[in-house]
């Protein structure tokens, strides 16, 4: 397992955690706030390890009896909890608060790691907030979350925040070849990562790479051609729908308008993150005003919230999408408050 010494790229808040843990002044309630996939269940899971350690008290060893149970999610004393759902319900609350009634089995004090915590919502957020302020025994909570604005401000006031920040480049790669990666395609996977292990390890996927091949020179053929390509848009949107990954999908048009519009600015400081396309990407990027590009990046914001909370029939959705995008196009369309009067055939919108 990871010890709290070997957590990569987040010095301040280790070192923030660590002095608490030498001083034994840890609170009741931390917060670990920051991006996804930067390290903040890693370092929880770790800090559960160096407060429970058979060998190593407030550092972990990361090999003993306790490490390992811990780093498996199997010590009895440690309770790691995720929404049902998109949102977490009062019965999660309560099947875990039966253990918090007594002391902890093994370890010095229970650990409760709650992820997504802002997606604890009112009734749930009040049922915590009592054992928080009122453990029946020696515990610690540690609430994970992206996007801390959302929890309740009485939640957030018994927590001690511990600020995540996006990894290094240099740092992901690091992971990633740890992890067993390829050099070439770890190199590709760190840069799109941007600032996420999570992130990247996705991209790592060899799924993922050939998906990403085939669909950016799909769009360089239909962007290169001044004329509007109906067919190749049709035969590409009946690829993507076939595809199932919607969210990988969204990610890659967003990564490919990214470069384009930093491409459009004529900024010298900008690294792409597509670089293996940099000769197509410069070639299609002088039809491109930044204005242009920023449009779309914000319209395929929108269409990805349609796809996540909407249900709708995917091939005409990607038809729609395509259809917006088309180099030609210089007023976009944004989806509707009704989204499927806007999903109509594209046959019918040549």
């Amino acid at each position: 397992m990871i010890t709290l010494k070997e957590i990569l790229g987040q010095e301040q808040g280790v070192s923030q955690i660590g002095r608490a843990l030498a001083g034994e002044t840890l609170p009741n309630a931390y917060l670990f706030a920051g991006p996804a996939g930067v390290g903040k269940k890693t370092t929880a899971i770790a800090l559960a390890a160096a407060l429970n350690c058979d060998e190593e008290q407030k550092k972990g060893c990361g090999h003993c009896s306790s490490c390992h149970k811990i780093a498996t999610l199997q010590h009895p004393d440690l309770h790691v909890v995720a929404p049902e759902g998109k949102v977490y319900k009062l019965q999660q609350i309560k099947d875990f608060q039966r253990f918090l009634k007594y002391a902890p089995l093994e370890g010095r004090r229970h650990l409760v790691i709650l992820e997504e915590g802002e997606q604890l919502g009112h009734h749930v957020s009040n049922a915590l907030l009592k054992m928080m302020e009122e453990p029946s025994s020696p515990t610690l909570f540690i609430l994970l979350a992206t996007q801390p604005e959302e929890l309740l401000p009485t939640i957030l006031s018994r927590c001690q925040i511990v600020h995540f920040k996006p990894l290094s480049e240099e740092i992901i790669k690091t992971i990633l070849l740890r992890n067993g990666g390829e050099k070439e395609q770890v190199g590709i996977a760190s840069k799109l990562g941007l600032g996420s292990v999570e992130r990247a390890l996705k991209y790592l996927d060899p799924l993922f790479l050939d998906l990403r091949k085939s669909l950016y020179m799909a769009l360089h053929a239909i962007e290169q051609h001044e004329a509007w390509q109906p067919l190749a848009c049709l035969t590409l949107a009946e690829q993507l729908e076939k595809e199932k990954k919607s969210e990988l999908l969204f990610d890659l048009f967003e990564l490919w308008y990214r470069d384009l519009f930093f491409l459009s600015l004529k900024s010298e400081q900008y690294e792409l993150l597509n670089f293996d396309f940099q000769t197509s990407l410069e070639a299609i990027s002088p039809r491109y005003h930044p204005k242009k590009a920023a449009e779309r990046l914000l319209f395929l914001s929108k269409m990805r919230n349609y796809f996540d909370k909407i249900s709708l029939n995917h091939r005409l959705a990607w038809e729609y999408l395509l259809l917006q995008l088309r180099p030609q196009n210089t007023a976009l369309e944004y989806p509707l408050e009704d989204p499927a009067a806007l999903l109509s055939p594209m046959q019918n919108r040549i």
